[in-house]
This record gives C-alpha cells, sequence and structure tokens, in this order.
C-alpha cells in the first residue's frame, strides 16, 4: 500500500521527474505493487550489495571511491 502512495506521489510531483530509481532488494512481484514500476529500470540488490551500490552510483554518475 504505501509503495503504490509514494509512488503516485512522486509520480505527480514535477521535481522527481527522471529521477525516480526503483531498488529490488529482494524478489517480489514488483508488478502487482504498481501497473508502472514494470517500466522503469531496476538497481538489482538481491545478489550482491557493492553491485547494487556501485550500480546505484553509475545511476547517479557517481564514483565509488574508496
Amino acid at each position: 500500500m504505501w509503495v503504490k502512495r509514494e509512488l503516485m506521489f512522486a509520480l505527480n510531483e514535477a521535481r522527481y521527474q527522471g529521477r525516480i530509481v526503483p531498488l529490488l532488494f529482494q524478489s517480489c512481484d514488483y508488478g502487482s505493487l504498481s501497473w508502472t514500476l514494470p517500466a522503469y529500470q531496476f538497481v538489482d540488490f538481491t545478489q550482491n550489495f557493492d553491485h547494487g551500490c556501485r550500480s546505484l552510483l553509475r545511476v547517479w554518475e557517481l564514483e565509488y571511491q574508496v
């Protein structure tokens, strides 16, 4: 219920346009959460957390620094 509410709020706010990045933490039927979610490219954290973090940083056009 909250995923749907938060997503609808973000989709209706111009300031979030192009800034919605769904994160997949565990496998689920995300299509049942909202009909719009499958249209977005996910950052997958289900297999490897470090890889997920690096992928998210690439989406934000940032580099991982040690």
